[in-house]
């Protein structure tokens, strides 16, 4: 939202990151953005208002990411108060480290993992049926598994059940045989 991206100091509106992203997409890229959550205030609301701008911006990857605010950044005192893992190992972007006043840090996680699968649940079919680019076509999907496949999501997703047949069905028909760089 503009209030995030102002309280990150981006010092862009939000228009001009829905124009990029389109203006990547349109010249045939692929966009891959990222979008901040775990804060003080977040709550399961303020959580799927994320998702849904996160689907407004329409990015073909989206990074849902844990604020993981490290002593020398300008907004660590604010945050201070609410940090509760002090393990710098856990400062991964995927694992909570702020307690929110309205959740704890699990539900937290368990929101954001939600969030990954609706987002990418709608992506799979537009990427599988995708025609006149077999390349990006070809590199989203093999992307998609190699995610599902390998990145912290294959354990914490484990929390939520098996792999849902539909999007077995899309990684599957990813080509790994070629190389194209």
């Amino acid at each position: 939202s503009q209030k995030r991206l102002d309280l990150f100091k981006k010092e862009l509106k939000f228009e001009q990151s829905r124009e990029a992203i389109r203006l990547i997409k349109d010249a045939g890229m692929i966009c891959e953005s990222s979008l901040i959550l775990g804060m003080p205030d977040e709550t399961k609301e303020t959580i799927a208002e994320t998702l849904q701008l996160a689907k407004i911006y329409d990015s073909d990857y989206m990074h849902f990411l844990m604020i993981a605010p490290w002593p020398y950044a300008n907004i660590y005192k604010d945050l201070e108060p609410f940090i509760e893992i002090k393990d710098y190992s856990k400062y991964n972007l995927v694992y909570p480290i702020i307690k929110p006043k309205g959740m704890v840090r699990d539900d937290v996680l368990k929101e954001v993992l939600t969030c990954y699968k609706s987002y990418y649940m709608d992506k799979l079919p537009s990427w599988y049926w995708m025609t006149g680019n077999d390349l990006k076509r070809d590199c989203l999907l093999k992307g998609m598994k190699a995610i599902v496949e390998n990145s912290f999501l294959k354990d914490h997703m484990k929390g939520l059940g098996s792999m849902p047949e539909e999007l077995r069905k899309y990684i599957i028909t990813a080509k790994t045989e070629e190389v194209y760089f």
